[in-house]
């Protein structure tokens, strides 16, 4: 004769003799009435945890600012994610039901919470890996809350499929306690692997450069919205270089020229960061992009902010120039900001006074000749006018140049013109009113302008960057042949944070054509 069914007090003080009911995760999944109640703890655990780590990513890299601000960012990705983990214990209810029971629910039970652990640290990891090194990041502080994430949520898990094995009349293990240090040593493991693969190598400095300057005038002209055929017609006696590449952004584009590296390395890929409730900067880590741009966006949670030099971690040619000790002036460049040793006017300074491209070429041609005054040996102007406009040079752009051009002729200054086809096309170049270059047409690398101009000046350019100077457009001896290792990592102080400034600046880019 078969015994009777234990009762639920009695299943009740068998668990906690097994030690199931000691901690608080477990006792709530065991003591669920129902099998979706032992599921939900895993899901609210789960959701808590990989927003943690998302978070946590971008803390360990500084990509938040303030640094307190990560916590708002956990809150948002919380409440997003907590719907999409509830729906997956779910799916996890009705396969529990639908499946076979698993013979061994120890082992069924261990793989699946080192699943889960696995899932928070590979958010955790990617993201890390996702951003670069800024100011004011906490890597060990951020692994940490990362690691305690996935040890509670592998606990959640582990007790949740036991829970649902016991519910169908599985045996289990004879003990759970004792045997929660499994989840603590899979985490700690999972930490040290994480942090050995994200990069945390420190910045490199800037070096100290032996330079040999040049006594001629270099004007360097950025012109937007310009085919490089259009060139040969500006000034036909010029040689010419050009490239092609792939559709882009302006601020990606001209930032790719102003370095000489590419957007991977340089960090300026869009025209915006993200704005969480009005007060926290955040570059999303990988994994998160959908949930800024997409319903925390549409909830109006979070807006776009503006390109700025804090997301640029390379130097461009009017930095380095600058601390080379050469007298600089840089007008209207994408994510430029003050420096010492130059003069440079950002192209937020410009954009909030224009609202056409024709009015932006004037306004950027006005504050240019205002600083010639101090007679800098480089002078550059990036002029966007015919990009925004959507047709050719604008008249403020007509003018400036044939005064350009004929001062170079002249032989009062050095004239470069660089010229992409801006959104509308796949092309640039670049032509050389100097007396140095040599004749011909090339095909170059976008990347190759900055050393020129940098060579050009007589400074010795970086073998790190994506191109070499261009010593074969010059007669020997123009462009200097020394070489650096590096410039290192160019780290803005702080970070860039929300400001209504900031706010009218992108409704400005906004109602110039570059953003919907």
């Amino acid at each position: 004769m078969s015994s009777p069914p234990p009762s639920l007090d009695e299943v009740r003080a068998r668990l906690r003799s097994q030690g199931y009911l000691d901690a608080g995760i477990e006792r709530a999944i065991f003591t669920a009435p129902r099998a979706s109640g032992a599921i939900l703890p895993s899901a609210v655990t789960g959701a808590v945890a990989c927003a943690a780590a998302s978070a946590a990513a971008a803390w360990a890299r500084g990509a938040v600012s303030p640094p307190s601000g990560a916590a708002a960012m956990f809150a948002a990705l919380a409440a997003l994610e907590l719907p999409l983990a509830v729906a997956a214990g779910g799916l996890l209810l009705v396969a529990s039901r639908a499946l076979r029971a698993p013979a061994r629910p120890a082992r069924t039970s261990f793989a699946a919470a080192v699943a889960a652990a696995l899932l928070v640290f590979a958010l955790f990891t990617l993201g890390a890996r996702s951003l670069p090194p800024s100011p004011g990041s906490h890597p060990w502080l951020a692994l940490a809350v990362a690691t305690a994430g996935a040890f509670y949520f592998a606990r959640a898990v582990r007790a949740t499929f036991l829970s649902l094995a016991l519910r169908r009349d599985v045996a289990l293990p004879d003990r759970l306690s004792g045997r929660r240090a499994w989840a603590a040593a899979v985490a700690l493991v999972l930490a040290i692997v994480s942090a050995s693969a994200w990069p945390r190598k420190p910045p490199a400095r800037f070096p100290a450069l032996t330079i040999s300057p040049r006594p001629d005038e270099l004007v360097v002209v950025g012109l937007d919205g310009v085919a490089p055929e259009a060139l040969a017609l500006i000034v036909p006696e010029a040689p010419l270089s050009s490239w092609r590449r792939d559709r882009a952004n302006p601020p990606e584009v001209w930032t790719t020229i102003a370095t000489g590296v590419a957007p991977d390395r340089h960090g300026v890929a869009a025209f915006d960061r993200i704005s969480l409730l009005g007060r926290v900067a955040l570059s999303p880590p990988a994994g998160t992009g959908w949930a800024f741009r997409g319903p925390l966006r549409w909830a109006g949670a979070s807006a776009r902010m503006p390109v700025s030099a804090r997301e640029r971690r390379a130097y461009s040619f009017w930095e380095i120039a600058a601390r080379a000790g050469i007298p600089t002036v840089a007008v209207n460049w994408w994510a430029s900001e003050p420096i010492p040793g130059a003069s440079v006017v950002e192209n937020r300074e410009i954009a909030l006074r224009a609202a056409t491209g024709r009015e932006d070429d004037a306004e950027a041609i006005a504050r240019f000749q205002g600083l010639r005054g101090a007679r800098p040996k480089l002078s550059s102007i990036y002029l966007p006018g015919a990009d925004i406009e959507g047709g050719p040079l604008t008249p403020p752009a007509q003018a400036f140049l044939r005064a350009e051009v004929a001062r170079a002729k002249a032989g009062l200054e050095v004239l470069w013109l660089v010229a992409d086809s801006g959104r509308a096309g796949t092309g640039g170049g670049w032509a050389a009113v100097d007396p140095a270059a040599l004749p011909g047409r090339r095909v170059a690398e976008a990347e190759s302008v900055a050393p020129s101009i940098i060579a050009r000046l007589g400074i010795p350019s970086a073998r790190d960057l994506a191109a070499p100077p261009a010593f074969a457009a010059f007669r020997p001896g123009t462009l200097e042949a020394g070489r650096v290792a590096s410039y290192g990592d160019r780290r803005s102080p702080g970070g860039a944070r929300p400001t209504e400034t900031g706010r009218e600046y992108l409704e400005k880019l906004k109602s110039l054509g570059y953003l919907k």
